[in-house]
């Protein structure tokens, strides 16, 4: 059963691996912001991403993306569609 314990090894390793990129690409632009600072950053980038995948989701009319969320849209009864 090491299973458990690999997997929580490699989570630390990407985790760490993360942290390692993250420094380098301060250092390599030379820019440097707080913990707080790129905790928001993050933060906003996550949430435009999950906003605009919310638009092509629901609101955009091309139709391969109309056609397929059809039938979600009249479920949720918020987003017209015709």
């Amino acid at each position: 059963m090491t299973g458990g314990a690999g997997s929580y090894e490699n989570a630390f390793h990407l985790t760490w691996e993360m942290m390692l990129m993250e420094r380098i690409l301060a250092i390599w632009l030379r820019l440097s912001v707080s913990e707080q600072t790129a905790f928001l950053i993050k933060s906003g980038i996550f949430l435009s991403v999950c906003g605009a995948t919310l638009f092509v989701a629901l609101a955009a009319s091309y139709p391969a993306v109309h056609d397929t969320l059809h039938n979600v849209r009249h479920a949720l009864a918020v987003v017209p569609c015709h």
